[in-house]
C-alpha cells in the first residue's frame, strides 16, 4: 500500500511538472526573456545532482525529522512558520533538506508551491544572498506564472540581465521578493534553504529578510538548515515564530540515519558483495568510528571503493582501523598520505590543493591546469583527473568542474591544515595565480579584437550568441580574476619586497598596454565590467601609498577612469570599447593616446575635453540636494533632498545603494512628506540616522536597506545628530532648544 501511495504521489508530481512546463512554454516572449535573465540555476536539477552524488535518497535519513513533534508543530500551527535544522558538518543536513523538500511537494497544504535553494560555499553561483533569491524566485515564477508580473515591473525598464547581476541586484531582488510574498497566489507556499552558513556574500542581508518575512508574510513557511553559526543563531533564536531541530540533540536519530546509509553503501561494494560476514563486521566498525557523521562514512567508503583486491577479511578491517575517527583527523590522514607520495607528486598535490583553496570559484578542467601551472601531459583531462584523485578525497569532479568534496574540506585546508599545504602563505599563491593568468592571457591569439566575430560595433551584449568552441572558455577565470589576485598577492597583510612589487607592476602594465581594450571587450562579453572598475580603482588606491607618481601609475589611473566613465557603454555593447569609449575620452587620456591607431579610420573627431576632471573622483547627478554626509568608512555618500527623500551612493562605483524612503531605487513611495534636515552615520557605517523637519528621527540599516527605528520627542527641526562610539546611543539637537539621547 505504501509503495502504491508513493508511486501515485510521484505520478501526480510528474503530471504537475509537465503542466508547469506547458505553462512556461506558453508565456509571452518578454516573460520568457525575463526568466532567462533571472536564471542562475534550476534548484530542481541541483537537488537531483546532489542526490546522485550522495548515492540516492534514503528515507531513513530524513523521515524521522518529519515525524518529530517540532516538525509537526511547524507544519500545523499558523503561528510557527520557520523551522531551523542545525548541526555540525557532515551530519546529513543536505540529505534531510532534499528529502523534506521532495515530500513537501506532495503533501498538503503545499501541493506544488515549494521553492528551494542549495547553497554551496565554494561556488559563486550558489554562495550569495542574490543567488539565493534568484533561485527561489525562479522556482516560484515557473510554478505560478502570474508572479512574473512582479519581476516585469522592474524588468520592463531595463530588459536585460543587468537588473539581476549588478551591485543593485540585492535591492531589486529583495523588493521583488517582498512583493511576491504578499501576493495572494502564495497563500500556501513553503520556502526551503539548505546550508545557509555557506552563503558567504550578503548572509546578514538574507537573514534579516527571512526574519522580516516571517511577520511580513506569516502565511509563508520556511525551512532552513545550517551549521551552528553564531550569527545565524543570534538572529533566529530571537525570531518568535521559529522552532529548532538540533541534530546534536537528536544523536540517536542521526546515528540511525547513518546506520541506514552505511548498510546501503556496504551493499554497493562489489569487491565484498558475497561476503555477508564481512558486511556485518564492516558495518559495526564504521558505525563505531563514524560518531554519527555521514561525511566521515562517505569518505571512508570512497577509500574502500578504490580497493581492487584483498586477501582476507582482516586486511580490509585493518585498513578501517587505520582510519581515525573525526573529520579533522581524517583530513590529517589524507595529508599524511600525500606526504608519503614521491617528491614530485607531493608538490603537485600541495600546489593543486592550494590553488583550489585560493581561487575565488571552482575551476573547470580547462582552467585548472592553467591556474595550477600544469603543462603537457598533466594538462590533459584524464591525467588531470588522476592527479585530482591522488589528492586524497579533498576534491571531486562533477560536470567537468573541480569542486571540494565538502565545505569542511576547504575549511580544513585554510584552517587546521594551512601550514601543511600553504608552505609560503596564501599571498604567494595569489601571486602565482596572477602570473599564470598573465601568461595565459598573453599567449598569441588568446585575447584579440572582436573575439566572438560580432557583425557590427553596436551589437548589444544580450544579443550575443556564444560561439562553439568558445574562445574565452579556458581563460574566463583569468580574465575575471587576474587583477584581484594581483591586489591580494601584493597588497595583503604581509608586505611584499619592493623589487617583487615592481616586477608585478611591470607585468600588469605590459599586459594592459597590449591587451587593455581586448580585456575590456572580454569582460563585457562575460558581463563582468564591474570587476575591472572595482579592482583597477583598488589597484590605484594601493599604489598611491607605495609608489611615487610615474608613468606606470598614471597609466593605471587613466585606465581606471576610462573604465569608470565609460562603464555604461562598455556594459552594453562590447565592441564600443574600440569606438565610442575611445572617441569620447579626453584628448590627453593616456589610454586614448596609447591606442590612437584604433581610431585612425576617423577623419574628423568630435571635440572633447583635454583631460579627465582630475580633482573629481566621481560625479553623481541629482537635483534638489539639501544636505550631504560621508559614512565613516568613506565608502558611501548620502544626500537629503528638498522633497524629503534621501539617497545613498557607493563612492567607488557611483551606484545607488539606498533610496529613502523606499529602500530600493525602483520603488516610488508617494506622499512622503517628512523632509530630511540632517544626516548622521554610525561609527561602523552600518546605520544611517535622519533628522526630520517635523522633529522626528528615523534610523535606517544600510545593510538591509530598511528602516529599523522611528523616534518622536522633538517639536521642531532636528538640526544636528551624532552616534556614540559604540553606536548604542544617538544624540539629537533640535531647533526646539533641546538635546535628546536615544
Amino acid at each position: 500500500m505504501g509503495l502504491e501511495r508513493t508511486s501515485l504521489s510521484h505520478h501526480i508530481k510528474e503530471c504537475l511538472e509537465n503542466l508547469l512546463a506547458l505553462q512556461v512554454k506558453d508565456l509571452e516572449q518578454q516573460d520568457r526573456d525575463c526568466l532567462r535573465d533571472l536564471y542562475i540555476t534550476n534548484p530542481r536539477n541541483d537537488r537531483k545532482r546532489l542526490l546522485e552524488a550522495k548515492g540516492g535518497l534514503l528515507p531513513d535519513s530524513f523521515k524521522w525529522v518529519m515525524k518529530s513533534a517540532t516538525f509537526q508543530q511547524w507544519h500545523r500551527e499558523k503561528q510557527t512558520n520557520l523551522l531551523w535544522i542545525k548541526g555540525d558538518p557532515g551530519k546529513g543536513k543536505t540529505m534531510i533538506i532534499c528529502g523534506v523538500s521532495e515530500e513537501l511537494e506532495s503533501m498538503g497544504p503545499y501541493p506544488d508551491l515549494v521553492s528551494y535553494f542549495f547553497c554551496q560555499g565554494t561556488d559563486p553561483n550558489f554562495n550569495s544572498a542574490t543567488a539565493v533569491l534568484r533561485g527561489l524566485i525562479y522556482l516560484l515564477a515557473i510554478q505560478r506564472p502570474s508572479l512574473i508580473s512582479h519581476l516585469q515591473e522592474e524588468y520592463k525598464n531595463v530588459g536585460s540581465r543587468a537588473l539581476f547581476d549588478g551591485v543593485n541586484a540585492w535591492i531589486t531582488l529583495s523588493s521583488i521578493f517582498r512583493s511576491m510574498l504578499e501576493d495572494p497566489a502564495l497563500e500556501s507556499a513553503c520556502l526551503v534553504l539548505d546550508a545557509l552558513d555557506e552563503c558567504d556574500s550578503g548572509r546578514k542581508f538574507l537573514l534579516d529578510l527571512i526574519v522580516e518575512s516571517t511577520s511580513l508574510a506569516p502565511h509563508i513557511k520556511w525551512v532552513l538548515s545550517s551549521r551552528n553559526s553564531p550569527d545565524i543563531e543570534a538572529k533566529l533564536v530571537n525570531c518568535p515564530t521559529a522552532v529548532v531541530i538540533d541534530l546534536e540533540s537528536n544523536d540517536r536519530h542521526v546515528t540511525d540515519s547513518v546506520d541506514a546509509y552505511v548498510r546501503a553503501r556496504i551493499q554497493q561494494l562489489n569487491l565484498i558483495q558475497d561476503n555477508e560476514e564481512l558486511h556485518t563486521k564492516l558495518h559495526r566498525a564504521i558505525i563505531e568510528k563514524s560518531n554519527g557523521t555521514f561525511l566521515w562514512a562517505a569518505l571512508v567508503f570512497k577509500e574502500l571503493e578504490e580497493l581492487r583486491t584483498y586477501d582476507d577479511d582482516a586486511e580490509i578491517l585493518e585498513l578501517l582501523q587505520e582510519i581515525p575517527s573525526g573529520l579533522i583527523a581524517l583530513y590529517d590522514r589524507m595529508v599524511d598520505q600525500i606526504e608519503r607520495l614521491s617528491r614530485n607528486d607531493q608538490q603537485r598535490c600541495r600546489n593543486l590543493l592550494a590553488v583550489m583553496a585560493t581561487a575565488y570559484q571552482p575551476l573547470d578542467l580547462g582552467a585548472t591546469p592553467i591556474m595550477a601551472g600544469l603543462k603537457d601531459r598533466l594538462a590533459r583531462s584524464e591525467p588531470l583527473k588522476t592527479l585530482i584523485k591522488t589528492c586524497g578525497s579533498f576534491l571531486t569532479v562533477r560536470d567537468n568542474v573541480v569542486y571540494f568534496v565538502h565545505q569542511s574540506a576547504k575549511d580544513y585546508l585554510v584552517g587546521e591544515g594551512y601550514h601543511r599545504i600553504f608552505q609560503h602563505g596564501t599571498e604567494a599563491v595569489h601571486r602565482d595565480l596572477f602570473y599564470r593568468s598573465m601568461d595565459a592571457l598573453q599567449k598569441p591569439g588568446r585575447l584579440r579584437p572582436n573575439i566572438y566575430s560580432l557583425p557590427y560595433p553596436g551589437v548589444n551584449v544580450h544579443e550575443v550568441s556564444i560561439p562553439q568552441p568558445d574562445p574565452l572558455a579556458d581563460i574566463q577565470y583569468c580574465c575575471v580574476a587576474w587583477l584581484r589576485h594581483f591586489c591580494d598577492g601584493f597588497f595583503g597583510a604581509h608586505s611584499t619586497k619592493k623589487d617583487d612589487l615592481l616586477e608585478g607592476i611591470e607585468k600588469a602594465l605590459n599586459f594592459l598596454k597590449i591587451h587593455f581594450l581586448h580585456w575590456i571587450e572580454s569582460l563585457s562579453l562575460l558581463r563582468n565590467i564591474q570587476v575591472g572598475v572595482v579592482f583597477l580603482r583598488s589597484l590605484v588606491k594601493h599604489l598611491s601609498g607605495r609608489l611615487e607618481p610615474d608613468d606606470s601609475y598614471e597609466f593605471f589611473q587613466d585606465a581606471a577612469r576610462f573604465m569608470f566613465y565609460n562603464r555604461y557603454i562598455l556594459e552594453t555593447a562590447p565592441l564600443q570599447t574600440y569606438v565610442s569609449a575611445l572617441i569620447f575620452s579626453p584628448s590627453r587620456s593616456q589610454v586614448r593616446l596609447h591606442f590612437k591607431d584604433t581610431l585612425s579610420w576617423i577623419k574628423t573627431s568630435p571635440k572633447v575635453d583635454d583631460d579627465w576632471i582630475s580633482s573629481c573622483v566621481n560625479t553623481l547627478y541629482a537635483s534638489g540636494v539639501q544636505t550631504v554626509a560621508f559614512s565613516n568608512d568613506s565608502l558611501r555618500l548620502t544626500a537629503s533632498f528638498v522633497d524629503g527623500r534621501g539617497r545613498s551612493w557607493d563612492i567607488a562605483t557611483g551606484d545607488l545603494v539606498l533610496h529613502i524612503p523606499s529602500g530600493a531605487e525602483s520603488i516610488t513611495v508617494k506622499d512622503y512628506d517628512k523632509n530630511i534636515s540632517s544626516i548622521a552615520f554610525s561609527d561602523d557605517s552600518t546605520l544611517l540616522a535622519l533628522g526630520l523637519k517635523d522633529g522626528g528621527v528615523e534610523v535606517w540599516s544600510l545593510e538591509t536597506k530598511v528602516k529599523i527605528g522611528s523616534y518622536e520627542g522633538h517639536t521642531d527641526d532636528v538640526q544636528f545628530m551624532v552616534f556614540s562610539r559604540d553606536d548604542k546611543l544617538l544624540a539629537t539637537a533640535s531647533a526646539d532648544e533641546t538635546i535628546k539621547v536615544w
